[in-house]
């Protein structure tokens, strides 16, 4: 990672995401592979690990030539469980927000200049906001979480159940509140309910709790 380069300005995949200030955020590194699969130009987000707060590992994205869309690798030999990326300013009694992806914690920090942190996947939603509550056991956790409504296994839900039976006290269920025909348009995601509503509705949902 050290000899990557920084990006500067916006990265078009995560800009069509809704992460338009991502770069000014966090720190976005660039790159090209040119062997294997997926390969070519990504954009490499580096994770934290949560329990010492120490760059651990880098998260490459790999956009497809419409930039709407990209593979995500982490290296082959790393192990990214209890990783996070935070976005903002944490202070114990203030609410945090979780959600899955770099893209929605971006967008949710940017909009309401409250602390975010991406989860990365969905069977990482436990250890993550095991480390949160430790750090800060006075803040309010809001999962922002995705709505997989067409798939046989909703992982937003399940992962919801999964941290309401592992934790003691609330942990606020604030899903997008897509309609029955955008979820049928495969709409899941904060990003995607960004698309459809841009910054302020998106922001007066993210506030709405």
């Amino acid at each position: 990672m050290k000899n990557l380069p920084k990006v500067t300005g916006e990265c078009p995949y995560f800009a069509f995401k809704g992460a338009t200030t991502l770069a000014d955020q966090i720190t976005v590194l660039t790159g090209e592979t040119t062997k294997g699969n997926p390969c070519g130009q990504f954009y490499g987000v580096p994770v934290v690990d949560g329990h010492s707060g120490k760059v651990k590992g880098m998260q490459r994205y790999y956009p497809d030539p419409s930039g709407q869309k990209a593979e995500k690798r982490f290296r082959r030999s790393f192990d990214p469980s209890g990783c996070l990326r935070p976005f903002g300013m944490f202070l114990d009694g203030d609410p945090i927000y979780i959600t899955e992806q770099i893209a929605g914690a971006s967008l949710i920090n940017r909009l309401t200049n409250m602390a975010a942190v991406s989860h990365l996947f969905i069977d990482n939603i436990v250890p993550v906001v095991s480390v949160l509550k430790e750090r800060y056991p006075n803040s309010p956790i809001i999962n922002v979480r995705d709505d997989d409504a067409l798939k046989k296994y909703n992982a937003g839900v399940q992962g919801q159940k999964k941290l309401e039976s592992t934790f003691q006290g609330p942990i606020v269920e604030h899903p997008a509140p897509f309609n029955e025909s955008e979820l049928e348009a495969g709409n899941s995601d904060l990003s995607d309910y960004w698309l459809i509503y841009g910054d302020e509705v998106t922001r007066e949902f993210l506030l709405n709790i």
